[in-house]
């Protein structure tokens, strides 16, 4: 292909450009770009006998075939995290009105990112160990990531279950404005309510629902004294 006789497939090398050097993996059907971590994790394996990655000459590589090679490490150095030091885990998501997609971070410290004065407004689950903080309010709108669907709106009371509104309409009539946006992801996770409708209202039930924890009556109970 041009290349050093060295630069066997598996190996690295790396060209210098204006913006700093560019690291590059040897395959089969041509060459593709890797980042540093990727170039390192590579050598790491298999180094091929290179003590650092040779450079090559930018110009042998304009009409080498250039592939695209899969890989799971970020472009920036993973920061490994003790959890004894920083114990507290917290995944974050935020979406303004003009952007285009949420903005997700993973925080870890010893305590929760948010006021001491929301320490008490967390919704803990019913199921699991998490706990969710809605800031803004508990009238939350999901938009779907299928741009063929409408976003889903829903009430969330304090004790975490999720009621559906069908429309802006219904959410007016309930006292409810101005939602704000929220993650499916984690509103998926709320116990599921039923929706907020004049429909539902006014739709009659002639059962009971079934307890969902039901228990054996002792032996010797007869039933009412």
């Amino acid at each position: 292909m041009g290349l050093p006789a060295d630069l066997v497939i598996g190996s690295v090398f790396q060209i210098h450009t204006d913006q700093g050097p560019q690291r590059f993996v040897v395959l089969r059907d041509g060459i593709a770009r890797v980042n540093a971590e990727t170039a390192g994790a590579l050598r790491d394996k298999e180094s091929y006998g290179l003590v650092e990655p040779p450079s090559v000459s930018p110009n042998l590589i304009v009409d080498m075939p250039q592939t695209v090679y899969d890989s799971p490490l970020p472009d920036e150095p993973l920061n490994i995290v003790s959890r004894p030091e920083a114990p507290t885990l917290c995944w974050s998501w935020e979406r303004g009105g003009g952007d285009q997609s949420p903005r997700t971070t993973v925080l870890s410290g010893r305590h929760l990112p948010i006021p001491p004065a929301a320490m008490n407004m967390g919704i803990k689950q019913i199921h699991g160990t998490a706990t969710i903080f809605l800031d803004g309010g508990k009238l939350v709108a999901l938009q779907s990531p299928d741009p063929r669907y409408t976003e889903s709106i829903y009430y969330v009371d304090p004790q975490g279950v999720r009621y559906g509104v069908p429309d802006a309409d219904a959410a007016t009539t309930l006292g409810l404005s101005s939602p704000q946006n929220a993650p499916r992801e984690i509103i998926r996770l709320l116990v599921d309510g039923p929706v907020l409708s004049k429909d539902a209202a006014l739709l009659e039930h002639d059962t009971v629902p079934v307890d969902p924890s039901p228990r054996k009556v002792p032996a010797g109970d007869s039933g009412a004294h």
